[in-house]
């Protein structure tokens, strides 16, 4: 299902080492799945939404270190896809 209106922009290279971009990238993870589950962008949710839901996820993989996989977007097959992260 595709959305042509996003608050998140679609991350073609991401740097996972860094709090604010995992936030960012988990951000927009977040919004993938409320876009896919009907929600409308500025409607039902907001920015804020997106970064108190990103939050606790991006503030454990930091806390724990620990490897985990989020969704980014692959601009030249046209899909998310799964990246590992690796902890700092």
């Amino acid at each position: 299902m595709k959305h042509s209106k996003r608050l998140t922009p679609k991350f073609d290279n991401v740097g996972t080492n860094d709090l604010h971009d995992f936030m960012s990238v988990m951000c927009a993870n977040m919004e993938t799945a409320l876009l896919q589950n009907g929600a409308n962008p500025d409607c039902d949710y907001t920015h804020l939404d997106l970064m108190k839901l990103a939050a606790p996820f991006a503030l454990e993989r930091f806390k724990s270190k620990s490897s985990l996989r989020v969704n980014v977007w692959d601009k030249d097959s046209g899909l998310f896809k799964a990246v590992p992260l690796v902890g700092p």
